[in-house]
C-alpha cells in the first residue's frame, strides 16, 4: 500500500498507483491497495471528469469501488 499511496501524491502518478496495484496476486492486498489510491483520488483530481478517467483506468472488478468515492 505504501508504494501505490507514494506513487499518488498528484495526476501524474495515478498510472503508477494503478499499474503496481494490477501487479498483486493476493486478492486481500490488491483490495487494499485500490483502497489506498481510491481514497486518495478524490484529494488529487479537482474535477469528477479526471476523477472518472482514473476509475476507468482501474481493473474491472474495481472500477464501481472506485466511482463511490467520486464526490
Amino acid at each position: 500500500n505504501g508504494a501505490a499511496q507514494d506513487a499518488f501524491w498528484d495526476p501524474t502518478g495515478q498510472d503508477n498507483a494503478l499499474a503496481f496495484c494490477k501487479l498483486l496476486t493476493a486478492t486481500a492486498e490488491k483490495s487494499a491497495c485500490y483502497t489506498t489510491i481510491f481514497n486518495r483520488a478524490p484529494n488529487v483530481f479537482t474535477s469528477n471528469a479526471e476523477h472518472e478517467s482514473f476509475c476507468a483506468k482501474a481493473e474491472v472488478a474495481y472500477q464501481a469501488d472506485c466511482r463511490t468515492r467520486i464526490p
